[in-house]
């Protein structure tokens, strides 16, 4: 089965540019779907971050932190890995 995650980030945020290339990778040698939504500027995507406040509540301690990943298959998420490896454990963890 392959693996979709959505992606919330912000255009301007250091951290999420430093992310990208761990997202380019995982899309392209771990065959990962990402769902970029870019939450700063457009509210549609914001709206669906705050619609996960309670996922934010219990991994992020409530806080709405850029960049973040969410797995809707095992309803999970992760703010700001740090990096690819760290990235790809939590993608493919069981």
């Amino acid at each position: 089965m392959k693996k979709t995650i959505e992606f919330f980030f912000g255009r301007e945020c250091s951290y999420c540019v430093k992310i990208i290339p761990a997202v380019k990778k995982l899309e392209a040698e771990d065959g990962v779907e990402i769902i970029k939504r870019e939450v700063w500027h457009n509210a549609e995507n914001n709206h669906r971050m705050r619609h996960l406040r309670d996922l934010y509540d219990e991994y992020c301690g409530g806080n709405f932190i850029v960049p973040s990943f969410y797995d809707a298959q095992s309803n999970r998420l992760i703010g700001n890995p740090g990096s690819y490896e760290s990235l790809k454990e939590w993608v493919f963890e069981k």
